[in-house]
């Protein structure tokens, strides 16, 4: 079983401890960390309420259209 398949994230409890400071800080509802590959992008570690934005850690989405794609191209600030 992989650290995303049991729930700890990539590098565990201090990156969810970083996450969350980072989410509270600037006032955020949920913060992650996401690895892209070949045109997916998987949740490593999240924070926050994820239930809100359809987000669980280990999850893999297309890269085509997403959030992160958008924000990284300039599209959304």
């Amino acid at each position: 079983m992989t650290p995303v398949e049991d729930g700890a994230g990539l590098g565990g409890d201090w990156v969810h401890w970083l996450l969350d400071a980072a989410r509270a800080r600037l006032g955020m509802d949920v913060a992650w960390v996401s690895l892209f590959t070949e045109g997916n992008q998987l949740i490593t570690s999240a924070v926050g309420d994820l239930a809100s934005m359809n987000v669980v850690e280990g999850m893999s989405a297309p890269l085509e259209g997403s959030y992160c794609v958008r924000v990284l191209s300039g599209q959304l600030p």
